[in-house]
């Protein structure tokens, strides 16, 4: 008998301003791509697990779209009188994505 078990990983969001965005689940081995809307000022664009210090920052760049491994950032910028976009994404999900 084959017994097949999924786990599921657990993604709070946190903006640069502290305020969470929301919690996504997703099974291991998937993907996930979150949108997140936001003011921004700046040209320099972060994917961080956790804090952003040291082995926490999983991408960190100054251009608008980068990959790096299983990670994805691009940015959308939308003019002054719009909220900016920036869209997270991580492939091939596994248990220490979690949290």
């Amino acid at each position: 008998m084959k017994v097949c078990h999924i786990l599921i990983s657990l993604f709070f969001l946190t903006l640069q301003d502290g305020e969470t965005v929301g919690t996504y689940t997703r099974k291991e081995g998937g993907s996930i791509t979150v949108r997140c809307k936001f003011s921004y000022y700046g040209n320099r664009r972060f994917l961080c697990k956790e804090t952003c210090k040291r082995n926490n920052i999983l991408i960190e760049t100054t251009k608008d779209r980068t990959q790096r491994g299983r990670y994805s950032i691009r940015y959308e910028g939308r003019g002054k009188l719009s909220s900016d976009f920036l869209h997270v994404s991580i492939t091939e999900l596994e248990k220490l994505d979690s949290g």
